[in-house]
């Protein structure tokens, strides 16, 4: 009976002894805490850029994109990049870099091309490259009609860049194509206002007048754009002779126009200026 206990006792104690190893095994189990997963390097990159670390955010996004070639957010991260360098930083060399980067990636995907194509041409004329410019955005143009809300996008740019230069032609010709094509009545308006104020600098004034008389009849205007159209509105009438029209234009936008000064210097002037009506 003795040897049967002891025996007995032994099996108990080895039981015993190897709960107790689980038990010591699960409570450091339990008690080590996961490792936190590795953060993307992107998500570092839009943090850093959310501070306004920017230097710290370019370096990640250039690493992103090093290391991941076939990721799905590449585009994000590459405009991303060229608003760091190109609008915070202004290193417009490298901006360039960064542009033709994106077209070797994206040439394919006639959108994303065509924004990048606009960028490019953006880039040139802020340098006063205003042909190398022209010629960009002749390419995004190519590319096919405009998938942004914004169908003045690509005639206002030609526009401006053509008076910029003094070939009002040209710029009425981009303009025209604009009227002839949009039908956003927001866009059409725009149109005008430009067209009309490419005939004011040839001194055109019954065109100019014309197309201005339609852009303040616009449901679309803003008041301050709507002043402003009456403003030169005003100032086309008086070239022409009409002064007591363009003072009674005037003085209807003397408490909206942004420069009341300006209208009231003009109206001095008026007033001293013989005309018909």
């Amino acid at each position: 009976m003795v040897l049967s206990r002891n025996k007995g006792t032994d099996r108990g104690a080895r039981w015993i002894s190897l709960l107790a190893g689980l038990l010591l095994a699960f409570s450091l189990i339990g008690g080590c805490s996961p490792k936190p997963p590795k953060e993307d390097v992107l998500e570092k990159a839009s943090r850093a850029y959310d501070q306004g670390l920017y230097l710290e955010a370019e370096t990640f996004y250039e690493e992103y994109l090093q290391k991941n070639p076939g990721d799905s957010r590449r585009w994000q991260a590459w405009n991303r990049l060229l608003d760091i360098v190109s609008v915070i930083r202004g290193d417009n060399e490298k901006a360039h870099v960064i542009l033709e980067a994106m077209l070797l990636e994206f040439g394919s995907e006639p959108d994303k091309a065509r924004a990048v194509l606009i960028k490019q041409g953006d880039l040139l004329q802020s340098e006063g490259h205003l042909d190398q410019a022209v010629e960009s955005w002749q390419k995004a143009q190519r590319l096919g009609p405009s998938p942004e809300p914004d169908p003045c996008l690509l005639s206002l740019r030609f526009s401006r860049a053509y008076t910029t230069e003094g070939h009002y032609d040209l710029a009425q010709d981009s303009l025209r194509e604009c009227l002839s094509e949009a039908k956003e009545p927001s866009c059409l308006t725009r149109c005008r206002y430009e067209l009309a104020q490419t005939y004011g600098l040839q001194e055109n004034w019954p065109q100019e007048a014309e197309l201005l008389e339609q852009v303040i009849a616009s449901a679309t205007i803003s008041k301050e754009d709507k002043s402003s159209a009456i403003y030169l509105l005003a100032d086309a009438y008086a070239n022409s002779g009409q002064v007591e029209r363009a003072k009674k234009l005037l003085q209807s936008i003397l408490a909206t126009y942004p420069n009341p000064k300006a209208v009231q210097t003009k109206l001095d002037q008026l007033n001293h200026t013989p005309g018909k009506k």
